[in-house]
């Protein structure tokens, strides 16, 4: 089963918020572009299984109007924290709302085999 915390970004400022997760955090997240994440984005998969994503919330599969969730429309940058276990925690939440990402939902009922589109290891990399 895969458990997925998604938290929201106010700014269109993917790099600022890049910037805050790495140093917060101690990380370097991978820089990627792919059509389907809106171009720029990036990821890092960490040693206990956690997946991290984070992208444009706007301009998915570039194409104008086009969402990867329209439920946060008014969040310009969404950062998703997934993995197979309980262990998404270990990237503090707490922190991440303290350092303005909006904590948006969690979700722990999505079989593994079913969320690949928001998988992080199933989009195109260049």
């Amino acid at each position: 089963m895969l458990i997925e915390a998604l938290f929201g970004w106010k700014t269109d400022e993917l790099d600022a918020a890049r910037d805050l997760i790495e140093k917060r955090f101690g990380l370097v997240l991978e820089r990627r572009n792919s059509a389907y994440r809106g171009g720029d984005y990036y990821q890092k998969s960490l040693e206990n299984g956690v997946e991290i994503l984070l992208q444009r919330n706007n301009d998915n599969d570039g194409e104008e109007g086009c969402w990867d969730d329209e439920d946060y429309k008014d969040l310009p940058v969404l950062l998703r924290l997934s993995s197979h276990e309980q262990n998404n925690e270990c990237i503090n939440h707490q922190a991440l709302t303290d350092a303005g990402f909006v904590f948006l939902e969690r979700d722990s009922n999505i079989p593994a085999e079913k969320n690949s589109r928001r998988s992080p290891s199933s989009a195109t990399t260049t």
